[in-house]
This record gives structure tokens, C-alpha cells and sequence, in this order.
């Protein structure tokens, strides 16, 4: 027999194995006999396929020790134990399985390779047969959208990255949409915010035993994978993405809060929905912006008969200048304006009304609040980054990487260089990078500051590190 794949490969993207009236599934983990299924361990099945993939040939014990059980040690009764059972399971055909005494066993049956189509998408990932639906309809992102699709049709890895908030999933769902249709073997969506344990969880999504096996799995199949919230689980999403890279008919679109800095991955960052320039403005082209046309759709959600009047154009585009155009903050604004109007609101952003704390209906505990969502990405910033970012938060607009070690840099943060811990900021889209004639600038988005500023007066530090930042 020829071209069958080796032991410890997954021969998922186009084989079946016929036997002695049986057929051996591996993709989809089936043992056939007369059309029903012969129940078998995942560790009898898994040592059944290497045996059957070489069949004719001797597979050691050590060989299939190591297959049945990774990184485990094991003793020799308990593979005896496992072959006993596929012989029951063999019934009539349990003397192909033949004991070479001292060396291992060799599977002397009949084999045909059979080449069968791609697994559809239901049984390939069963978790992710529905994609979730868009609470409302996407404002202000059509290039973002239209730039994306032109980048993940060619089947790279894409991923886009930005601070919580900003509307990531939002996009990726509206592009998902529009390429509906494209895959022959549809479209995958997974969460995994919602996963208890991404790496188990994903290979089981995926029919695999483990992610590492599932590159050679996806090789025939063409699909769109849609991974969102990569930041949740960044090593368990680093090691499927780079897997699936491996499978040319496979598209990426992932969605986290930073890179995950692998060599297949190509990053868009998303950035903030644009806002009217400084200067008077009036209602119909404060609307020409997609921050002031979300205001109004979530301020007429929450108002039904709010109209962006002549009035309010110039305070509205005002607030959503001061709010960087970050979508999140500017639907929790502006589902008060009905108790504040929107004066009020720009009034108090700063100071008495705290949009840290206003909240949102969501599944997601992260995504109920500004503050929820800071707080889950501060957590998981090292020690020198916390301290970083507090310090950095009594600079005042756009500041420079001088500005930053000046205002950062005493003996407790010694021995760094500011660039280092600049990038891991920048990287978590907590510091946005500005491109400026002048030379490189960096600035903190008015929420991150505000957020900051309160964990530099619980540090004691307000006073010292404000006179160094002047």
C-alpha cells in the first residue's frame, strides 16, 4: 500500500481505510462495520489507525505508547489492554492484528486507501455551526470593512487588533456576512471568551486529538475561521492560527486586543471612527462622521424622538472628539442623553459624569464597561507596564518617547529602556502611535487616561511623577 500517511499524522483532509468489511474514518473518528459504528476508546482508536495506516509493517510498543498516551508513562499491561479490545471489536478479523513478540505489533489485513471529500463544516466544527447576530447595525465602519475583505480573501491570517471597545467584533461580523457564500466548506465562528479551556476545547471543536494535528486535518477544506477575542487566549489562538496557515484553502480573520506575534499573521489595526474637526458645524455635516451618526442611532435607541439639532451638532461633534471616536464610550454617552442632554454630557465627561462606569447589557462581563474592559487588560500587563501606564497618564495630549522616559523613569523602573515598555503599551492598544511631521508621537485615548490617572493617586505617586511631566 502507498501513499498512506505516517503514524501520529492526521489523515482527516481526504482518507478512509477499508478492511475486512470495515471502514475507518480517522477524520471523523469512525469505525464502520455493515453501516453502523463499532464503539472503540479514543486511545483502542487511535492505535487502530497507526496500525492500519502502516499496515504490513511493524508499529512498536514504544511507537504506540507515545501515540495513546502523550507524554505519559505508562505500563506495558496497559497497551496490551487496548489491542485486547480491538480484537473483540474485530471480531472474525482479530488475527490481522498480530503480536511480534518482543518488538511490538503489525496490522497483516487488507487495507484500501480510499480518498473521500472534506468533512462539511457541521461535522469538521460542530461548536460553530451559527454565527452570533450583530445586536445593531455597524455605523460609520464601511472602508474598514471593504479594506479587510480585500485583504483576507487571498486566505492569509488576518487580525484585527485595538483597544476594547473599538468594534472589533462588530467589524468582523459585517465581514463575515458579505462573504457568505465564497467557502465551499463555509464559514467558522468561535469565541474564545466563551471557551473554559481554548486548547482542549478548540481541538475538539476542530475533530482533532490535539491543535498541533490540525494543519494536515484542514489541508482539502476551504473555509473562512473566525476567531474572536484571540486576546482571551493567546498561546492556545498563536498555536491554531499557525496551524491553519498550513491549509491553503483556509482564510483567517481573528479579532484581539494585540498582536499575537506569529510569522503567518498579518495586522490591521482598527482604528478609532472619525470625528469633525474643531470649528462650528452644523447638523447635516456633523452627520458626514461615523462617531456623531452612532451617537445619534444609540441616543434615538435610548430617546426616540432625538434629533441632532443646530444646536447640538457643535457640542455633540465637541463630545466626540473628547471621546477619540472610541465607539464603546460614545454609546454609553449617548444612551444618557435622555437624563442629561447632550450640554450635560459634555459638561460632565470629565469629571461628575463617569462613562467608566456607565454599562451595558452583554454576555460578556468585559464588554459591560469601560471600566470592566480596562480592567481585564490592565491585569494582564506586567508590573513595569502598570507603572508605565499611571505615570503616563500625567502627560497632557501628544507626548514623546523623551517625554515618556521623563516622566516614567526613576530607580524603580531603572535598567529599562522606555521603547521597550512604550511597545508593550502600544501593542495592547492602551498608547496610540501618531505618524506627525515633527517625528514620531504617542498619545493616551481620553478613557485610558482618566482610568490611569485614578490608579496614580491610589499609588501615592500624583504629586512627584505630575511636577516631572511640568
Amino acid at each position: 500500500m502507498t501513499g498512506m500517511p505516517g503514524i501520529g499524522q492526521n489523515p482527516a483532509a481526504g482518507h478512509a481505510y477499508r478492511f475486512g468489511g470495515f471502514t475507518l474514518r480517522p477524520a471523523r473518528r469512525e469505525l464502520i462495520a455493515d453501516g453502523a459504528p463499532v464503539a472503540l476508546g479514543s486511545r483502542a482508536f487511535d492505535i487502530l489507525t497507526a496500525l492500519v495506516q502502516r499496515a504490513g509493517q511493524v508499529v512498536t510498543r514504544d511507537e504506540l505508547t507515545a501515540l495513546a498516551w502523550p507524554r505519559m508513562v505508562v505500563e506495558d499491561s496497559s497497551l496490551r489492554v487496548q489491542i485486547a479490545q480491538l480484537r473483540r471489536a474485530l471480531g472474525k478479523h482479530a488475527l490481522d492484528i498480530v503480536t511480534v513478540p518482543g518488538r511490538g505489533y503489525r496490522f497483516d489485513g487488507a487495507v484500501q486507501a480510499v480518498a473521500v471529500p472534506a468533512q462539511p463544516l457541521a461535522e469538521v466544527v460542530p461548536a460553530a455551526r451559527v454565527l452570533p447576530l450583530r445586536i445593531s447595525a455597524m455605523i460609520g465602519r464601511d472602508a474598514d470593512v471593504a479594506r479587510i475583505l480585500a485583504l483576507v480573501r487571498p486566505a492569509r491570517v488576518l487580525n484585527i487588533v485595538g483597544i476594547g471597545g473599538i468594534g472589533k467584533t462588530t467589524v468582523a461580523l459585517a465581514v463575515t456576512e458579505r462573504l457568505a457564500g465564497d467557502h465551499a466548506d463555509g464559514i467558522c465562528y468561535l469565541d474564545l471568551a466563551t471557551l473554559p479551556d481554548p486548547e482542549a476545547d478548540l481541538a475538539v471543536a476542530f475533530g482533532v486529538a490535539r491543535l498541533d494535528e490540525l494543519g494536515h486535518a484542514m489541508t482539502a477544506h476551504r473555509m473562512l475561521v473566525v476567531l474572536d477575542s484571540c486576546d482571551y487566549a493567546p498561546k492556545a489562538a498563536a498555536t491554531l492560527l499557525g496551524q491553519l496557515a498550513r491549509a491553503p484553502g483556509v482564510a483567517v480573520l481573528a479579532t484581539s486586543r494585540h498582536p499575537l506575534g506569529m510569522p503567518a499573521e498579518y495586522v490591521l489595526r482598527l482604528p478609532p471612527l472619525d470625528v469633525p474637526p474643531e470649528g462650528e458645524i452644523d447638523a447635516a455635516r456633523a452627520l458626514a462622521y461615523g462617531a456623531v451618526r452612532l451617537f445619534v442611532s444609540r441616543a434615538q435607541a435610548s430617546a426616540a424622538d432625538y434629533v441632532l439639532s443646530a444646536r447640538d451638532a457643535p457640542v455633540v461633534a465637541a463630545l466626540c472628539r473628547r471621546l477619540d471616536g472610541l465607539p464603546l464610550a460614545i454609546e454609553l454617552a449617548a444612551g444618557c442623553v435622555a437624563a442629561f442632554g447632550a450640554l450635560g454630557l459634555l459638561d460632565q465627561a470629565d469629571e461628575r459624569f463617569n462613562l467608566l462606569e456607565a454599562r451595558r447589557r452583554s454576555t460578556n462581563e468585559r464588554e459591560r464597561s469601560l471600566r470592566a474592559s480596562l480592567d481585564w487588560t490592565h491585569a494582564r500587563l506586567s508590573a513595569l507596564e502598570q507603572i508605565a501606564l499611571r505615570r503616563l497618564s500625567a502627560l497632557n495630549g501628544p507626548f514623546t518617547l523623551d517625554d515618556a522616559e521623563a516622566v516614567v523613569s526613576d530607580e524603580v523602573t531603572g535598567g529599562h529602556a522606555a521603547s521597550q515598555w512604550l511597545d508593550a503599551l502600544v501593542d495592547q492598544s492602551l498608547v496610540w502611535p501618531l505618524r506627525t511631521d515633527a517625528g514620531p508621537r504617542y498619545r493616551l485615548p481620553a478613557m485610558v487616561r482618566a482610568y490611569a490617572r485614578e490608579k496614580l493617586t491610589l499609588s501615592g505617586e500624583q504629586s512627584v511623577v505630575r511636577e516631572r511631566a511640568g
